[in-house]
């Protein structure tokens, strides 16, 4: 059975964008790291992050868990273990492929695993730099793919990466270099896919003290003479998830407000507040609420996936919509 739901007509919303999940684990695993105390504001709360967190805790860091705040006790880039540790990341391809180099920090070998589907996930581009950078490499099943046992220490130097596959192969090692023992370069031959999360990965990083210069998606330098200090740090609202807000008020007409949201902030699905501009909204934003006033008219130019809300819509179909 085939339902159409009929068209509402002119909305007024106010809403609250959640947590971003990217840079929620971005933070924990860069506040764990870090010298001193950690608070993370408005973290999200979702089974990935929760899985990071508690990789976190076996690697022993001290975690506080309460509704709205998260406290972290960091360990100075050095994880105490006290023998083999056994991290099953279940479904979280980002908390294994983060968590990986920081194998290299711990005390003892650490072991990434996580379900039969993750272990179907390449994990090669990302061990191939960690051996370049000092690592020793074993996998456990099939080469190149979870699940793998890291040891080693993070040496530093040179190294080129291959991040076609996905952009946390970098995001990972631009985390852990400002504890390696050396410099770390990181040299990315072809452009990486998703840039925009390798921005997220590098605002943390500099949100919390390290040195980065780079050369577009190209190149990256990180210095060990900045290392990451503890601090207060609020996620920033996610823009994916607020698309869909959005996209009511250019359907149905009338306002959407959504607050939490970051105007200037690096995630790459802000671009669809431009893709409103286009087909003739008017987005504007005070502090961080950002909303968009509505005149529906324009078809939208591109089909990025975070886009699709609105195509449940002809883009073409008039009359237009008016505030």
């Amino acid at each position: 059975m085939i339902v159409t739901p009929p068209r509402t007509g002119s909305v007024d919303l106010v809403v609250t964008a959640p947590p971003s999940k990217s840079y929620t684990h971005r933070a924990l695993i860069i506040g764990a790291l870090g010298t001193g105390t950690t608070t993370i504001l408005q973290p999200l709360y979702a089974q990935d992050t929760r899985l990071t967190m508690n990789a976190l805790i076996m690697l022993g860091v001290t975690i506080t868990v309460n509704p709205d705040q998260i406290i972290i006790t960091g360990c100075s880039g050095k994880f105490p273990t006290r023998d083999t540790t056994l991290l099953n990341l279940d479904n979280s391809g980002t908390s294994l492929r983060l968590l990986t180099p920081l194998g290299l920090l711990c005390s003892h070998p650490v072991i990434l695993t996580g379900s039969q589907r993750m272990q179907e996930r390449p994990i090669g581009p990302l061990a191939q730099a960690l051996l370049c950078l000092g690592g020793t490499i074993d996998f456990l099943k099939n080469e190149g793919y979870p699940p793998l046992k890291v040891s080693g220490h993070l040496q530093g130097g040179r190294v080129i990466v291959d991040g076609s596959i996905s952009s946390q192969f970098i995001s990972s090692l631009l985390i852990a270099a400002p504890y390696a023992e050396t410099e770390v370069e990181v040299i990315i031959p072809s452009p990486p896919a998703s840039q925009s999360y390798i921005d997220i990965t590098l605002d943390v990083m500099r949100a919390f003290g390290a040195n980065v210069t780079r050369d577009e998606y190209a190149r990256f330098f990180m210095s060990n003479r900045k290392q990451y200090v503890g601090r207060t740090y609020t996620i920033e609202g996610d823009y994916s998830s607020s698309s869909y807000f959005f996209a009511i008020a250019a359907i149905c007409g009338g306002r959407v407000t959504v607050k939490n949201l970051v105007p200037d902030s690096v995630q790459g699905d802000r671009r669809f507040l431009d893709a409103l501009r286009l087909m003739g909204c008017t987005v504007t934003h005070a502090g961080n609420r950002v909303t968009p006033l509505t005149c529906f008219h324009r078809p939208i130019p591109s089909r990025p996936s975070a886009w699709s809300p609105l195509w449940q819509k002809h883009p073409q179909q008039s009359p237009a919509s008016a505030i």
